[in-house]
């Protein structure tokens, strides 16, 4: 059974409340010690000092996206504490970029299609913001790409977690595909 307070931190760190996702997470640590619980406890004050940059990070680590969960918290941690340098760095090895980077590709190249193609299947692209996330989705919308677009919504929602716009946002894209596919 998974740690209810653990639950709750999560949910508090996904809105931004720091403060208070490290109260809970230090009284789940109480209750259930794990490595886990204290890397989160640990990343509290770095999401304090650079926000966007831990969100993005933690967005990676909680969508699942490796078996070892713990060591990639652990990992994030060590980006984190390394300095901006080796954050660029760790990020271009792990062929992530940020919304920002990709952005600015986009710019360069003047069509979003093209560059979210040449993209897509070797890079990550960190998004932390949801009016990035908007933008993002508002774009694979335009390009052809809503089923994908939906996807990222639903993806993100958790971190998001009660945004009434976000959740009427992804309604009209499942009404839109399901239309589609009839």
């Amino acid at each position: 059974m998974k740690n209810p307070l653990r639950n709750r931190a999560i949910k508090l760190f996904k809105k931004r409340d720091f403060e208070g996702a490290k109260a809970l997470f230090s009284l789940a640590y109480e209750r259930h010690p794990s490595a886990e619980l204290l890397a989160f406890l640990e990343l509290c004050p770095f999401a304090q000092a650079e926000p966007d940059e831990v969100m993005g990070l933690f967005e990676a680590y909680y969508s699942g996206i490796s078996e070892n969960q713990e060591e990639n918290l652990r990992e994030i941690l060590e980006i984190i504490g390394a300095g901006e340098a080796e954050f660029a760095s760790k990020m271009q090895a792990e062929n992530a970029v940020s919304y920002a980077e990709f952005m600015d590709l986009v710019a360069k190249s003047g069509d979003f299609k093209t560059t979210f193609q040449n993209v897509m299947y070797s890079t990550r692209i960190l998004i932390s913001q949801k009016s990035d996330l908007l933008n993002f989705i508002e774009k694979l919308v335009e390009n052809g790409y809503g089923e994908l677009g939906l996807s990222y919504l639903e993806n993100s929602a958790e971190m998001f977690d009660g945004d009434a716009g976000l959740e009427q946002i992804a309604a009209k894209l499942r009404a839109k595909n399901e239309n589609i596919a009839k």
